[in-house]
């Protein structure tokens, strides 16, 4: 049986890891550029880094189960479902690390 199409899931996947990968970088620029500026007011910004990192947690960890189901499907092709897995397992790593020293 030969596979026909991406899978979708695959590709919702490889979506969601791009938009954490995107978001990840956009929170590194952020971080950059307030502690170059020297703001004084720190309380909000560290709030609203930790909400960040919850999101992408959250979303790298769906994306997670969305690649594994598309590897798993038989009839689809498993490229982007691979790729997708990839980007969202380094990603969920990094940020499952930062809360764990965080605390």
């Amino acid at each position: 049986m030969e596979r026909q199409g991406e899978s979708k899931l695959g590709i919702a996947s490889l979506i969601l890891s791009l938009i954490s990968l995107i978001t990840f970088v956009l929170k590194a620029a952020l971080t950059t550029f307030h502690i170059a500026s020297g703001y004084a007011e720190i309380s909000s910004f560290i709030t609203l880094i930790g909400l960040i990192i919850i999101f992408n947690t959250f979303l790298s960890l769906v994306s997670l189960c969305l690649g594994l189901v598309g590897i798993f499907q038989k009839t689809r092709v498993r490229k982007l479902a691979f790729i997708g897995t990839t980007i969202s397992s380094a990603l969920l790593v990094f940020y499952l690390s930062v809360i764990i020293v965080s605390f």
